[in-house]
C-alpha cells in the first residue's frame, strides 16, 4: 500500500469507524473530469441523484480523450466523437452542458498552471458548493494532475468529494444511488468510443461492491473521501508535494 494511502486509512480509522451515507447538500455542484466518461464513472449516480433533487450539476472535462486505445478512428475523429458522447451522457444524468477544455489527452502533468487557471475560471463562473474530482492517488497521471491543479485553485469554502476511477480509496462517505442505477448505466452507454477500449460495465460492478460499506451489500453506491479545502490541499501536498 502506498504510504499516502496507508496514512489516509489510519486517519479514517482513528475516528469512530463509521462511513456516512448520503448526498451532499448543494444547490450547485461541479464534476472535474480528466477525460470524457470520467464524469459518469466517478460520480454519475451521485450526479443523477443530485439533479433529481434540483441541484444544478456542472461538468468540466479537461481533455477530449483523443488518445483512446482500441479505436480505428483518427485522433481528430475520436475527439469529435467523445465530445458528442460526453454531452449526451450529461443530458442523461440531468447535468448541464459540459465545459470542454480541450487539453491534450495524456499531457496534463505538464499543464498544471494552465489547468489551474482554467479551473479558476469555471469555479468563479459556476460557484459550486461541492466539487467532485478523482482522488490524489488515482491510477492515471491525468487524474492525479487534475487533482493537483484543483488543489492550486480558489476552492475556499467548497467541499471536495474525491472519488475513484482506476484505484480504490478508503472512503468516509458513500452515496446510495440505487434508485438511479439505470440512469448511470444509460449514461455510460453513451460513451461508445471509450467502450472500444474497456468494458465500462466493470465500473458498475465496482459500485455494487461499494454497497457493502454502509449499505450491507444492498443496492449500488459510489465511494468518496470528503474533505474541506484545507484538508484536501494537505492530502494532495503530502502525496505529491
Amino acid at each position: 500500500m502506498p504510504p499516502a494511502l496507508r496514512e489516509l486509512a489510519r486517519a479514517i480509522r482513528a475516528g469512530d469507524g463509521a462511513v456516512t451515507v448520503g448526498l451532499p447538500v448543494a444547490e450547485t455542484a461541479l464534476i472535474v473530469a480528466p477525460h470524457p466518461d470520467d464524469e459518469t464513472v466517478l460520480a454519475g449516480g451521485t450526479a443523477a441523484a443530485l439533479a433529481a433533487e434540483g441541484c444544478r450539476v456542472h461538468v468540466v472535462v479537461a481533455t477530449d480523450g483523443e488518445a483512446t486505445r482500441g479505436s480505428t478512428l483518427s485522433d481528430a475523429r475520436i475527439r469529435e466523437a467523445r465530445r458528442r458522447e460526453v454531452a449526451a451522457a450529461c443530458r442523461v444524468l440531468g447535468a448541464e452542458e459540459p465545459t470542454l477544455l480541450g487539453h491534450p489527452d495524456g499531457g496534463l502533468e505538464g499543464l498544471r498552471e494552465g489547468l489551474t487557471t482554467d479551473l479558476d475560471e469555471v469555479l468563479g463562473r459556476i460557484r459550486p458548493q461541492v466539487v467532485f474530482v478523482p482522488w490524489w492517488l488515482d491510477g492515471h497521471p491525468d487524474h492525479r494532475a487534475v487533482c493537483r491543479s484543483l488543489a492550486d485553485a480558489e476552492i475556499g469554502g467548497m467541499e471536495i468529494w474525491c472519488g475513484e476511477v482506476w484505484t480504490a480509496l478508503v472512503p468516509n462517505r458513500i452515496v446510495d444511488y440505487t434508485a438511479f442505477a439505470d440512469v448511470k448505466e444509460s449514461a455510460l452507454g453513451e460513451h461508445h468510443t471509450a467502450a472500444e477500449a474497456i468494458d465500462l460495465s466493470a465500473f458498475l460492478g465496482r459500485d455494487r461492491f461499494r454497497s457493502l460499506a454502509g449499505l450491507r451489500g444492498v443496492g449500488t453506491a459510489e465511494a468518496f473521501v470528503v474533505l474541506d479545502a484545507a484538508g484536501f490541499r494537505a492530502e494532495v501536498a503530502a502525496a505529491h508535494g
